[in-house]
C-alpha cells in the first residue's frame, strides 16, 4: 500500500513536471502542440521541455496568442472542486495531484531567475490598469466677485475609461470664505470674495485608479470684468468707475467705436483670451486717442487698437498723458498714430512684444511710435514696420532703450527714418533687424538728433544690429548730427549706401554688398540670421560697456514680437543673431 502510494505520488509529479533540481524558468519554444494551461488568470503553462520533461512556465503577453488546448485539469479551482465534490480514493488522489500541481507553480514562481547571457529584447508588459491624468484649464487672474470657472475637460485615461472628478479649493485667503460650486463636474466654479492667491486642485478617477493631484493658482485683484453677456459690457462703461489700483479684464472680441479715458493710477487693462480689439471706426476720446492715459503707472496687456481718427490727423491708438507706462503684446495698427506720449519728464514708457503696423498719416508728422521728452523710452522685442510716410520708431526721450526688435519697411512699406532720434539722448541701439525699403521716403536709415541735440546727455551706441538698404539709389545708414562720437561695434551692413555721416568710432563693422555675399538666411523673408557660410561668424569683438551699462547683446528676436536667449558659441558674431548649427 505504501508503495503503491508512493508510486501515484511519483506519477503525479512527473505528470506535472515538478522538479526539485531544475528550474522551471528553463527557456523553451512554447506552442500549442506542446503546452497546456496550467493557470490561466497567471498566465502559467505546463509544457514539454527539450529534454522531454515537463515544466512550468510563464508566458510573456506575445506569447498569449497561443490557442488554449483544453485540459480536464486546469487550474488549482478545478482540482478543489473535484476534491470538495468526491470521496474516498478519488478524493484523496485530487488532493496529490492538486499538493503536487500547487508545488509545482510555488517553484514555478519562486526559481531564482538565471543569468542571461546576452541581453534579451525586453518585451513590454500589461502591469494592469493605468492611471488617468488630470489636467486644468482657466484664467489664473480674476476681479473679486466674478465667477471665474475651471475645466477638467483635457483630463484624460490612457484605456479610455469615463472620468469621475473631484475638485477641491486647497488654498485662499485667510478670511475668505469662497467655496467651489458643482465639486464633483467635469467644470467648477468659484466667486473670489477676498484679494490673494487661490488654489484649486483636481483629482480624476477611471473607477480603478486615481490620478495624481493636479493645481492651478488664480489671483483674484479689485476691479471690474467685461464683455458680452457681463454686467458691463465694454471698457469705457467702467473707465469712470475704477479706483486707483484696479484690475480692468477685458474679454476678446471686438469693441466696435468704444473709447475713453483712464485718470485712475496703477491700473492694469488686460485682454483675456487673446486681443481685446478696440476698433475706434474713426472715432477718438476728446479729439486725441482710442485710450486717453492720465493716471500715473498704467499697465496695458493684449490690447487691439486700430482705426483712430482725429482732424489733427494724429488719432493715436494711446496718447499717454500721464506718468509712466508699460505696454505689453499688444498691436497698433492703422491708426494715425500708434503710441503718442506727451512731454513728461519724469515718465518711463516701456513697450514689449507688441506690433505696429500702418500706422501715420502721410504727412510725415504722425508715425507708428512717437514718444516726446520723457526721462527714458525702452522699445524690446517688437515688430514696428510699414509706417505710413512717417517713421517706424521716433523718440525724443532722454535715454532711449531700442533693443532687439524688427524695424522695418518690407517691400511696400514708405516710412521716412526707421529710427529717428531728433534730440539725441543717451541712446542704445542694440540687437536689432533694422531694414529700409525700396518705397521709403528718406535716404537715412538711422537718425541721430537731427533737430539739435538738445537732450541732457548725448551718447550714442549702435551695436550688433543687422542693417540692411533695399533701397536702389543707396543712402546712409546712420547719420549723427551731435557733437559727439557715435560708438558704432559689431554691426553688420548691407546694401549700397554710406555707413556713416558724422562723428563716430567704428570696430568690427562689415559691409556686404547683398544679402548673398553677407550670408543671410533668406532676405526675401526678412530672415536675417546667419548661414554656416556667413562671414559674419566669429568676427566680431567684446563691445565692452557704455556709459556705465554693458554693451554686449544677450537676447534676439523672434518673429513675431518675441524673443530668445542669443546663445554663446565661440567668439561673438556680428549682427543681431548668431548663429547656431
Amino acid at each position: 500500500m505504501r508503495f503503491a502510494r508512493a508510486t501515484l505520488i511519483l506519477l503525479i509529479c512527473i505528470v506535472v513536471g515538478f522538479s526539485p533540481v531544475k528550474s522551471a524558468a528553463q527557456t523553451v519554444a512554447v506552442t500549442s502542440s506542446n503546452a497546456k494551461v496550467v493557470n490561466n488568470k497567471k498566465g502559467l503553462w505546463c509544457y514539454r521541455a527539450p529534454n522531454n520533461a515537463r515544466r512550468i512556465g510563464k508566458l510573456q503577453p506575445d506569447e498569449l496568442h497561443i490557442r488554449l488546448l483544453s485540459s480536464k485539469y486546469q487550474s488549482l479551482k478545478a482540482l478543489q472542486r473535484l476534491i470538495h465534490n468526491s470521496s474516498g480514493t478519488k478524493r484523496a488522489y485530487y488532493k496529490l495531484l492538486y499538493l503536487a500541481l500547487r508545488a509545482c507553480l510555488k517553484t514555478a514562481f519562486n526559481s531564482p531567475t538565471p543569468t542571461p547571457t546576452s541581453t534579451p529584447t525586453a518585451t513590454p508588459t500589461n502591469t494592469g490598469n493605468l492611471a488617468p491624468h488630470a489636467a486644468i484649464a482657466g484664467n489664473p487672474l480674476e476681479v473679486l466677485g466674478a465667477a471665474i470657472t475651471f475645466s477638467g475637460s483635457s483630463s484624460s485615461d490612457p484605456e479610455g475609461a469615463p472620468l469621475s472628478y473631484s475638485w477641491s479649493l486647497v488654498q485662499r485667503p485667510a478670511t475668505s470664505s469662497a467655496t467651489l460650486t458643482a465639486a464633483t463636474s467635469q467644470n467648477v466654479s468659484v466667486i473670489p470674495d477676498r484679494a490673494g492667491s487661490y488654489v484649486v486642485q483636481l483629482v480624476v478617477s477611471d473607477g480603478q485608479s486615481q490620478s495624481s493631484a493636479e493645481q492651478i493658482t488664480f489671483q483674484a485683484v479689485p476691479g471690474f470684468h467685461v464683455g458680452a453677456g457681463r454686467p458691463y459690457t465694454t471698457p469705457s462703461s467702467v473707465s469712470n468707475l475704477v479706483q486707483d489700483g484696479d484690475t480692468v479684464l477685458i474679454d476678446a472680441g471686438n469693441y466696435p467705436s468704444d473709447v475713453a479715458r483712464w485718470a485712475r493710477n496703477n491700473l492694469t487693462l488686460i485682454g483675456l483670451g487673446g486681443y481685446a480689439h478696440l476698433q475706434a471706426n474713426g472715432q477718438a476720446y476728446g479729439g486725441k486717442a482710442i485710450w486717453v492715459i492720465q493716471g500715473s503707472n498704467t499697465t496695458i496687456k493684449n490690447i487691439e487698437f486700430s482705426g483712430c481718427s482725429v482732424i489733427d490727423n494724429n488719432g493715436a491708438g494711446i496718447r499717454q498723458e500721464g506718468p509712466n507706462l508699460t505696454v505689453v503684446n499688444s498691436y497698433f495698427h492703422d491708426n494715425q498714430e500708434g503710441i503718442l506720449a506727451n512731454d513728461n519728464p519724469t515718465s518711463t514708457i516701456v513697450v514689449t512684444n507688441s506690433t505696429f503696423l500702418r500706422n501715420g498719416y502721410a504727412d510725415g508728422r504722425a508715425h507708428n511710435i512717437y514718444i516726446n521728452h520723457v526721462a527714458e523710452f525702452w522699445l524690446m522685442f517688437s515688430n514696428s514696420s510699414l509706417a505710413n510716410v512717417g517713421h517706424n520708431v521716433k523718440s525724443r526721450a532722454y535715454r532711449n532703450f531700442i533693443l532687439y526688435n524688427r524695424i522695418m519697411d518690407e517691400a511696400n512699406g514708405s516710412a521716412s527714418y526707421e529710427i529717428d532720434l531728433p534730440n539725441g539722448g543717451t541712446s542704445y541701439i542694440v540687437g536689432n533687424s533694422v531694414q529700409q525699403g525700396p518705397a521709403t521716403q528718406n535716404s537715412i536709415i538711422i537718425s541721430y538728433a537731427e533737430e539739435g541735440a538738445s537732450n541732457p546727455s548725448q551718447d550714442l551706441y549702435v551695436v550688433n544690429n543687422t542693417i540692411v538698404n533695399d533701397r536702389p539709389a543707396g543712402g546712409t545708414f546712420i547719420r549723427n548730427l551731435a557733437p559727439i562720437s557715435a560708438s558704432v561695434i559689431n554691426n553688420l551692413f548691407v546694401g549700397p549706401g554710406s555707413l556713416f555721416n558724422g562723428l563716430g568710432t567704428f570696430t568690427a563693422n562689415a559691409s556686404y554688398a547683398n544679402a548673398s555675399s553677407a550670408g543671410l538666411r533668406d532676405s526675401s523673408a526678412y530672415d536675417y540670421t546667419l548661414l554656416p557660410s556667413s562671414p559674419a561668424i566669429n568676427a566680431a569683438v567684446n563691445p565692452g560697456s557704455g556709459s556705465g551699462l554693458p554693451l554686449t547683446p544677450t537676447e534676439e528676436y523672434v518673429h513675431p514680437g518675441a524673443s530668445r536667449t542669443r546663445p554663446v558659441l565661440g567668439a561673438l558674431d556680428q549682427g543681431a543673431f548668431e548663429f547656431t548649427p
